[in-house]
Formats: C-alpha cells, sequence, structure tokens
C-alpha cells in the first residue's frame, strides 16, 4: 500500500531495524524447528499488512504467541539460542520485568530503553538490541473481569515497588515509590519472582473463554483483546527480505486495535531507546556506566 507520509528513516534507525531482522531470523529459526506457533504483533503486523516489512519509523519487532506455545519455546530456549543470541525473561533474570513475557538479545549490541536505564540496577542485565515476545492469554467471562483485574493489578503494584526498593538501595530515586509498601508487605510471603509467578497465573485464565488478549500488557483493555477464532489459522506475509507469520484474520485484528489501519499516521518511536549501538557490546559501552 505504500506510504504517503513525508519520512525518511536516518541511517542509525535502519541499522537498528537490520539487527532486529536478524534477531528476528534467528528466533523463527527457533520456532520453526519446535513447531512453535508465533504471530507478528501491534506495529510488526501493520507494518507486514502495510508495508512488506518495517513501518518506516518503528523501532521495534514484536511477537506474540499464545502460553501454550510459549512454554514450548521456554523448555528449548537455553539449547536453541546461542550466543551472541540470549533469551531473557523474568526467570532467567530477577529485574527482567513481566511485560513483556520476553526478549531475544543479541549481546554483541547495545540496545537500552529508558525503563530498564532507570530501573534495572544489575550490570549483568543483557542489554542488547532485542525483539519482544508476548502472550495470549484466555480472556475471562466479564462477570470475573473486575476481580481478575484488582488481583492482577495489585500484584503489578507490588512489583513495581521492589524496583522502587532495589533504586532506593542505592541512592536513587524512582516514579514508583508510591508502590514501596505494596512490596514491603507482599515481601512479607513472597519473593520478586514468586509476584512474578503469581502475576502471570493470575493473568492466565482457566475457564471458558472465547477471546485472546495481552493481558500483562493492558489488563482488559479491548484494543489488546480479540476473538480467540481469528488466531486458528496463520498466513505468511513478506516482511523486508523474509516472511513472518500473521494471524489469517489479521485484518480483523488490525481494525479492531487501529481503525483505519490502511492509512499510515506517524506516531514515532515506540521503545525509547536512551542508548543504541549496533557495533558496541552493552558490556563494553561506557553510555550505560554499568560499573
Amino acid at each position: 500500500m505504500g506510504c504517503d507520509v513525508n519520512f525518511t528513516p536516518t541511517k542509525e534507525l535502519l541499522d537498528l531495524q537490520k539487527a532486529e531482522l536478524d534477531i528476528l531470523k534467528e528466533f523463527q529459526r527457533v520456532c520453526d524447528k519446535h513447531n512453535i506457533i508465533y504471530y507478528a504483533e501491534g506495529g510488526t503486523l501493520l507494518g507486514a499488512a502495510r508495508h512488506k516489512g518495517f513501518i518506516p519509523w518503528d523501532d521495534d519487532i514484536d511477537i506474540q504467541m499464545t502460553w501454550d506455545n510459549y512454554k514450548k519455546l521456554k523448555e528449548v530456549a537455553e539449547k536453541e539460542f546461542n550466543e551472541p543470541y540470549v533469551f531473557q525473561d523474568y526467570t532467567t533474570h530477577r529485574f527482567y520485568d513481566i511485560s513483556p513475557m520476553a526478549r531475544v538479545r543479541n549481546s554483541l549490541t547495545t540496545g537500552c530503553t529508558k525503563w530498564e536505564f532507570e530501573n534495572v540496577q544489575d550490570s549483568s542485565y543483557n542489554r542488547g538490541i532485542f525483539i519482544d515476545i508476548w502472550v495470549l492469554f484466555p480472556i475471562p467471562p466479564m462477570e470475573y473481569r473486575d476481580e481478575r483485574k484488582q488481583t492482577i493489578d495489585g500484584l503489578w503494584r507490588a512489583i513495581r515497588g521492589w524496583y522502587a526498593w532495589q533504586s532506593e538501595q542505592i541512592g536513587k530515586s524512582s516514579p514508583y515509590s508510591k508502590y514501596i509498601p505494596c512490596w514491603q508487605e507482599a515481601s512479607k510471603e513472597n519473593t520478586i519472582t514468586d509476584l512474578k509467578d503469581k502475576y502471570i497465573e493470575a493473568c492466565n485464565w482457566e475457564g471458558d473463554y472465547e477471546e485472546l488478549g495481552m493481558t500483562s500488557f493492558r489488563t482488559f483493555n479491548p484494543s489488546f483483546m480479540w476473538n480467540k477464532d481469528w488466531f486458528d489459522e496463520s498466513v505468511l506475509l513478506p516482511f523486508e527480505d523474509t516472511t513472518i507469520r500473521c494471524p489469517k484474520m489479521f485484518k480483523e485484528i488490525l481494525t479492531k486495535s487501529y481503525g483505519d489501519w490502511s492509512v499510515p499516521v506517524f506516531d514515532g518511536s515506540i521503545h525509547e531507546m536512551v542508548v543504541c549501538d549496533i557495533n558496541t557490546p552493552y558490556y563494553e559501552n561506557e553510555a550505560l556506566h554499568l560499573n
């Protein structure tokens, strides 16, 4: 469909997209080898449908998969992703957040978001350029959503309180300081990993359901909830010099999320990268102040 927006990507953005595309191909290799079903999501799905590749101003790749497929990925990730590629989630490093569910990163690069720069207080945390992996969780029937939302949001506040508490231990302020009492109360019986386990468990409805959604990203936000049967089949769409798996009903999904998605609208960056360098390993990048 082309792009009518007057936008010329910088060399830095093109280099970042190229690095992310390389990670995507490694991710696809692992998924294809183990019959793990994934889908392009968000701006990546929109880019595949409208531009046959990246939205020209997009700075990330977003992937989503069902919980069952994510568990399959977790089972093989440690064996299949070899340096410089690293699979990262909250079970591989305690500072990793619960949303997005996971990232695949390239250790020979630097890609650090504003959130990571401000909240991760550990030099061993991988800060390479990455792609995001989100999980599609079952959505409970309407009569159960208010109670489930309270549980999810309460755990989120306690987890944010832990990050703020960690920052205060080294004399740094945090926008989440107001949640420290939530962490202190929860920590009487839970570690931070316990809380993240419970958070994911609360997102994962086990009853009858008709919808799937990214509960861990925006709790029961209609823009991130879709009919379950829209994901029953998939198609491969062109994406730059490769293809990417997308739900067969991608037009319906994009319409629900974006409205008239066929018309390009410039909305800038998503990740707010504060340090991005395709040529320097994160552990050698002085801009991160890791020591």
